[in-house]
């Protein structure tokens, strides 16, 4: 795992057709993919009922059990590196997550580097072997999270697929097509 400027990655995932939209003091990622059936994407949403409003697709989870939806989606979809990008800055989100993460060693490898980075936006990029995180992250959020700034996106470096992580619990999935999204949500 690696922070990268908030620039570099940002191209990346612009050149997937994955873009920002500003929300408040944050920026949530969608996709903008001209030309396909859904322009903004096929949206899946995760949580307990009477959430996910505005989705193509309902999944009821409890809150509790968001994260190992998350972790099993992940683990289906065989992506190569991720981004993980707050809501506003790390500092939140790290406040939230720090007892969770200590105890995580492929955090700890970072985890002074992303001391320093706690103020910016810079994401965190994890390759394959480190993908648990994400679970530790959702968990952590889905058990503590209080305010928007408690949020985090998960984007896939290589194709159009992004993860919302919000602070209430609940999670949302954007994929290119009805296709892909079905396909990773399969059994669900």
């Amino acid at each position: 795992m690696e922070f990268l400027p908030y620039s570099v990655v940002s191209r990346t995932l612009r050149d997937r057709g994955i873009v920002e939209r500003r929300e408040g003091e944050g920026v949530r990622y969608t996709l903008r993919l001209p030309g396909t059936e859904s322009p903004e994407g096929f949206v899946a949403a995760f949580g307990p009922a009477g959430s996910g409003a505005g989705a193509d697709r309902r999944i009821e989870v409890p809150r509790e059990a968001v994260a190992s939806s998350i972790d099993c989606l992940l683990k289906r979809a065989h992506l190569g590196e991720l981004a993980l990008i707050p809501f506003t800055t790390w500092r939140p989100v790290l406040d939230l997550c720090a007892f969770d993460l200590a105890k995580d060693a492929a955090w700890l490898e970072i985890d002074a580097e992303a001391s320093v980075q706690q103020n910016p936006r810079d994401p965190s990029v994890v390759p394959p072997k480190s993908r648990h995180i994400v679970r530790v992250f959702a968990a952590a959020l889905a058990s503590g999270g209080e305010h928007p700034a408690h949020s985090l996106t998960v984007a896939a470096m290589e194709t159009p697929i992004v993860i919302e992580l919000h602070h209430d619990g609940t999670a949302r999935l954007r994929g290119a097509t009805r296709a892909i999204v079905e396909n990773l949500l399969g059994k669900l």
